[in-house]
């Protein structure tokens, strides 16, 4: 199946997750929002080559960004670095926000009608998410690449699950994050 679009290759993606976010410009961002709850904020961006997920608490900064190699930074204060590949999960312990971070990542690639039946439930799943998006494609009759966020809340954590199509490479990235919160010194909720 051989498809045009702006998406990258499938295999050069990478999982990003650091303390400092991302230039706005370098986002090139398609849709984007801003949710808040408890004493923390989510900017929420989909990117022509995956998302990126900014939680903000006081004066703490955690970002989650899926990439290309050559987008994503390697500042020192990046807590985790590697290419999207298989099924990972990992636990990141920010020293400051008082919050614990878990990121699962997986980059299932397809034969082409399994595909096509995995990017259909997608399309089915559009007007369920908090933000989607669906690209151009130059071939009409192709799948077009879509992207799709969903955040949930639930007590002191907040969850985000993500997935993205690739039909060039009949594949899809899929991202669950969580967010445990713990109460902020001083801190009251509602």
């Amino acid at each position: 199946m051989r498809v045009d679009s702006i998406r990258p290759d499938v295999t050069s993606l990478i999982l990003q997750v650091s303390q400092k976010a991302p230039h706005p410009e370098l986002l090139k961002s398609v849709e984007k929002d801003v949710f808040r709850t408890h004493d923390v904020t989510a900017e929420v961006a989909l990117t022509p080559m995956g998302h990126a997920v900014i939680w903000k608490r006081q004066s703490s900064v955690l970002c989650e960004l899926i990439a290309e190699q050559s987008l994503a930074s390697t500042a020192t204060r990046s807590c985790l670095l590697q290419k999207i590949r298989g099924c990972k999960t990992h636990i990141v312990r920010p020293a400051t926000g008082n919050w614990e971070y878990s990121v699962s990542s997986q980059l299932e690639l397809l034969e082409p009608d399994q595909f096509l039946g995995a990017h259909e439930d997608l399309l089915s799943d559009l007007h369920r998410a908090t933000i989607s998006h669906v690209f151009p494609t130059r071939n009409r009759l192709s799948p077009a690449p879509l992207s799709l966020l969903m955040l949930e809340v639930t007590g002191h954590a907040i969850s985000v699950h993500s997935f993205h199509s690739f039909p060039a490479h009949c594949g899809i990235v899929r991202t669950q994050s969580l967010l445990e919160l713990n109460p902020m010194p001083g801190f009251t909720s509602l």
